[in-house]
């Protein structure tokens, strides 16, 4: 991967906002002007829209916001970490923020993520992605709600609202970077289509570097609505984060990533368990995680509809708990079978 030396920019911006994207027309105006709402002098900011030959008006509808420097750039190969390297050759500012153009951002959030950046030790400093559920579609609050869930997420502090001050975690949402960061780094890894940021910040902590999660600094993420387009995204992250050791050395999975795959061998053990014979106490033991897991599906249920004030949450949350447990395991055990075959 090559280095920052390779780009002939000099930094003449605070601060370069780069934007990965492809067919964003729907999303991509609520996603700017969010950003508007901060105190930085946005002539000192630049945002760089990496486009993946869009077939709908995610150009224009960019170029039409006012009050925003938007420059847009050709990602002719539509691969996310070919656009961010592509937005981070191109950048002019000494720090470069990744946004997601699915989400919007809470006021202050360029200002915090920045004045964190000058002011902390920390080389890559992010805030937290918080699910918003978008339409009404039957599963739609039940994914929402999921993904920003500890029993849908484990410890992944970066999609829930549980920490109350700056804490040094292994990765965040999106991200802003020092410049100099790619030089001692390099660049994301292109042959990874998914857990390219994963793998980056990985890279950054093997190499002494400090990732700061504020959790006041809020994204506000629009998840899938249906079952099958959310399973198949938790499927696809899972099954790129076994098969990523590939294409790279670096180790990024955590305790959390084994669980999903190590309950679906359980469901599958359990299954064939009823072939053999075994003694009544035996059978009553092996089915003990599963009735734990069935009381905490249900307790979470029961308080998440009671707090949303929506009672099909006690139908719906349990069942995409489930779902995303089970498409994340499999995604695991298919992405590890792959990477040795």
């Amino acid at each position: 991967m090559s280095k920052l030396e390779d780009s002939k920019t000099e930094p003449s911006k605070v601060l370069s906002v780069v934007i990965p994207c492809f067919n964003e027309a729907r999303n991509i105006r609520d996603c700017l002007v969010s950003l508007k709402d901060n105190e930085i002098d946005f002539d000192t900011v630049e945002f760089l829209l990496v486009d993946g030959d869009s077939t709908d008006e995610t150009v224009a509808t960019a170029l039409s916001v006012e009050g925003l420097s938007v420059r847009c750039v050709r990602n002719q190969e539509r691969i996310k970490p070919v656009g961010l390297n592509i937005g981070i050759r191109e950048a002019l500012g000494e720090f470069i923020m990744r946004i997601d153009a699915h989400c919007t951002y809470a006021p202050g959030y360029i200002d915090k993520i920045v004045a964190a950046l000058k002011a902390e030790k920390a080389d890559n400093v992010g805030g937290v992605q918080l699910a918003r559920a978008h339409g009404d579609e039957f599963f739609a609050e039940a994914i929402a709600t999921t993904v920003s869930h500890p029993l849908g997420m484990g410890n992944a502090m970066h999609r829930m609202d549980l920490l109350s001050s700056p804490t040094y975690v292994d990765t965040v949402f999106c991200g802003c970077y020092r410049r100099d960061v790619f030089e001692k780094v390099g660049f994301f890894n292109e042959r990874l289509i998914r857990t390219q940021d994963r793998e980056f910040n990985q890279r950054l902590l093997d190499g002494g570097g400090l990732i700061l999660l504020l959790p006041d600094v809020h994204a506000y993420y629009r998840p899938r609505t249906r079952l099958w387009d959310h399973t198949r995204w938790t499927y696809n992250g899972s099954f790129w984060l076994s098969y990523a050791a590939k294409f790279t050395n670096v180790k990024m999975v955590r305790l959390r990533n084994f669980i999903p795959a190590a309950f679906v061998l359980y469901l599958v053990a359990l299954v064939l368990s009823g072939i053999v014979e075994v003694s009544p106490i035996v059978r009553l033991i092996s089915f003990l995680p599963l009735i734990v897991y069935g009381g905490l599906l249900g307790f979470f249920a029961i308080r998440q509809s009671i707090a949303r004030r929506r009672l099909r949450l006690a139908l719906t949350f349990p069942m995409i708990v489930i779902a995303t447990h089970l498409s994340y395991g499999v995604g695991s055990i298919l992405g590890w079978i792959k990477r040795h075959v």
